[in-house]
């Protein structure tokens, strides 16, 4: 958004040299980083950030030689005294590093808008692999927001606004669900889905502790069938896993259908069966399930119970595929 001799103009898509910007920064610092084998070695960067392994290259010698090409940069912070990176605040604890919001989000609105509230929101979750219930809150707010207003720049004169804006900040500096663990060394995953008729919500964990979590509502409310609408949180989860690199997962649902479905599609011992309005569908995903398996040679476990709503565990036979 820009404002030019009074007028307003809004940037409809991005201009074809700020688009691919960063992508073009990343291969010049890597470009550069391979010039030197040792240095290659040692160094990661990520845009404009270059992570160290000084026990391969000095930091200070990675700063010369990429003053060599013409890249300039500060000197050195070790990420365990405490740093700030891509935004986000290092630290270290018991041995290992962890992260949390790098940017302080203090006060209220002055102009409560719609744009104001996506900006907000933006700063407090948008940018983070971890939410927990402040993904939930700051996805509320913004539906409420584009249910009441036409336009970005539309003032919202309703004080319900206010009140839980103040709500979950206040809550944010109390307890900020927005923070997790740095280093992830492990290829070793699990992953936990939960389904109710309103939203898809899922957990990315590694050697118990969350490394990532995400939560989508339905399209429409009720147009799904619920086993349907596991099987593609089934598959949303194994994305996610794959995305971090996972070789090894473990998945975790509390469907008894879907459990059996995945079991059986994994171990061969029978095909899925069903009779639903959706049969068609439903049928059709433990295949992909399985495609993706076999694509990333994926070593997928199901574990053996299984919590009943109720109460009560159900035994199953893990189902394990290598």
């Amino acid at each position: 958004m820009v404002l030019i001799k009074g007028e307003r103009y809004c940037l409809t898509y991005m201009e074809f040299g700020l688009n691919v910007a960063p992508s073009i920064m990343q291969r010049i610092v890597d470009t550069i980083l391979t010039k030197y084998e040792r240095i290659q070695q040692a160094a990661s960067a990520y845009i404009d950030d270059v992570y160290v392994d000084k026990e391969i290259v000095p930091a200070l010698r990675v700063k010369e030689h990429l003053h060599n090409f013409g890249l300039l940069s500060k000197k050195p912070e070790r990420l365990w005294n405490g740093t700030r990176v891509l935004g986000l605040q290092v630290w270290e604890e018991d041995n290992v590093l962890c992260w949390k919001q790098g940017n302080e989000i203090t006060g209220m609105l002055f102009v409560v808008t719609r744009q104001n509230i996506f900006s907000l929101c933006g700063k407090l979750v948008g940018h983070l692999p971890m939410g927990g219930w402040l993904r939930i809150a700051v996805a509320f707010i913004k539906r409420r927001v584009s249910d009441v207003t036409t336009g970005w720049d539309n003032k919202i004169y309703d004080a319900s606004f206010n009140t839980m804006i103040r709500e979950v900040l206040t809550r944010v500096h109390k307890e900020d669900p927005a923070w997790g663990r740095w280093c992830v060394d492990s290829q070793d995953r699990s992953v936990w889905l939960d389904i109710s008729s309103l939203a898809i919500g899922m957990s990315l964990v590694h050697d118990g502790a969350l490394v990532e979590d995400a939560c989508w509502s339905h399209p429409q409310k009720g147009s799904q069938h619920i086993n349907l609408a596991e099987l593609n949180a089934v598959i949303k989860g194994i994305n996610l896993a794959i995305l971090w690199k996972t070789t090894t997962l473990r998945l975790f649902t509390d469907s008894a259908c879907v459990h059996k479905w995945i079991s059986d599609t994994l171990t061969g011992w029978a095909r899925v069966q069903t009779k639903a309005m959706s049969e068609m569908l439903i049928c059709r995903r433990p295949g992909t399930i399985m495609s993706l398996v076999n694509e990333y040679a994926l070593s997928m476990e199901v574990p053996g119970q299984i919590q009943h709503k109720q109460g009560r565990l159900f035994n199953k036979v893990s189902s394990k595929i290598a």
